[in-house]
């Protein structure tokens, strides 16, 4: 069944502008790296009750770690790319939200095989796998966009930030998305590039994190229109959609410094960043009405894991 891309009440504000749709059921975290090594299994989270649980039908169709992600919102997302034990990948699975399953979509295959990406989305129509690493040949600025009524993925040259590794990404949900911090050619950097998502044009924002970071990771509030950013140490930067204004929110700082975290959100009501770290089942729940965040115990992960992916079914 497909979700109503506005909520009542807010038809008109920030969230009914939004392309994609808000107040979502379930987020699910997989793939990644854990104990045994490399895995292809999935966590899954009810919004409402931040509960997480092992979620057995949902595998990826091999294992991988470092890969992208893009959701449609209302019955699909994709993770793209990725390492698997001995080489990098070009694989996209596309993930099913009513049955909870994933297989491999030969059509939405990354045009390059690569790890560290991160994504965003438009909304319904178009999400884009942005960035990453080679095994071989160091930090990338390729931008795949996967069409979603095909599933069909394609270079948009035009789109290419700065080469990043382990970029965070977060979207405004119908007109902008915004690339943060990650690891260039230098080392790591606080720069900023925005990405329009009428034209697929990609330029720099004068605004910069407050702290130059690499492996962030990033999720939307739909409603309030800000975006949040986090991971390798504790600060959170918020972005205001509207003004590409960054600040630090001391009070919404995680729990505990994380790198290789990864984060989602249910586009109304709380953001989350789970595991990182060198391995840990910790999730920080961050209240978007007050821009606080706190470990979230009812959240814990199934299983320690970094370098995973994260979708929502209503948030980009």
């Amino acid at each position: 069944m497909l979700k109503l891309n506005t909520l009542s009440g807010f038809g008109s504000g920030a969230a009914g502008a939004a392309g994609g749709g808000v107040g979502g059921t379930n987020g699910y975290v997989i793939g990644g790296r854990v104990a045994g090594g490399i895995t292809d299994s999935a966590d899954k989270m009810v919004f409402a009750t931040s509960v997480t649980s092992a979620n057995t039908d949902l595998v990826l169709s091999g294992v991988r770690a470092g890969s992208g992600r893009c959701s449609e919102t209302q019955t699909k997302g994709y993770i793209g790319g990725g390492i698997n034990n001995s080489a990098d990948t070009d694989t996209t699975d596309l993930i099913t939200y009513a049955t909870d399953t994933s297989a491999a979509n030969t059509d939405a295959t990354l045009t390059q095989e690569r790890d560290s990406l991160d994504g965003m989305s438009e909304g319904i129509t178009k999400g884009y796998m942005m960035c990453g690493h080679f095994l071989v040949g160091g930090v990338t600025d390729t931008v795949d966009k996967i069409t979603y009524s095909t599933n069909v993925a394609a270079a948009a040259t035009d789109a290419e930030p700065t080469k990043l590794a382990s970029p965070g990404c977060v979207s405004e949900g119908s007109t902008h998305g915004y690339v943060f911090g990650g690891e260039g050619s230098g080392g790591n950097t606080n720069l900023i590039d925005k990405l329009t998502f009428s034209t697929d044009t990609s330029a720099s924002v004068t605004d910069v994190r407050t702290t130059s970071q690499s492996f962030v990771n990033g999720c939307s509030d739909l409603v309030n229109a800000n975006g949040y950013v986090s991971g390798k140490v504790v600060i959170m930067d918020r972005i205001t959609f509207s003004t590409n204004a960054i600040n630090a929110v001391t009070d919404a700082d995680l729990s505990a410094a994380r790198n290789f975290c990864m984060s989602m959100s249910d586009g109304t009501v709380h953001g989350y960043w789970t595991g990182g770290a060198g391995l840990t089942d910790l999730v920080d729940r961050l209240v978007f009405a007050t821009e606080t965040t706190a470990a979230n115990t009812d959240a814990t992960l199934s299983a320690a894991r970094r370098i995973h992916a994260c979708l929502s079914d209503g948030n980009v």
